[in-house]
């Protein structure tokens, strides 16, 4: 019986156990990686962030005057008025 290791075939049966599964050590590598960058997007997404100060937002009198003078959904507006039938878009009025 042999009980000695030779350091030559440890290299030989490393380069046939790749050379065997290649493919599936790919695939799991991607799969491992793409996972924990999933879990680590999610992490940083999930992550609550403390309170910012409240912000306080202020508007001059004159923006609130024009925002006051809009008009108002209460006034009444012209009906539209619609051609019969139907209309080219492509041909100018």
């Amino acid at each position: 019986m042999k009980s000695s290791i030779n350091l030559g075939q440890i290299g030989t049966y490393v380069s046939r156990f790749f050379h065997r599964f290649h493919v599936i050590v790919f695939v799991l590598t991607i799969a491992g990686s793409l996972s924990v960058a999933t879990f680590m997007l999610n992490q940083t997404l999930s992550a609550e962030t403390a309170p910012d100060s409240q912000s306080t937002a202020t508007f001059d009198k004159d923006t609130m005057k024009r925002i006051e003078g809009l008009s108002k959904t209460t006034t009444e507006t012209k009906p539209l008025d619609l051609p019969a039938g139907r209309v080219n878009p492509f041909v100018g009025s």
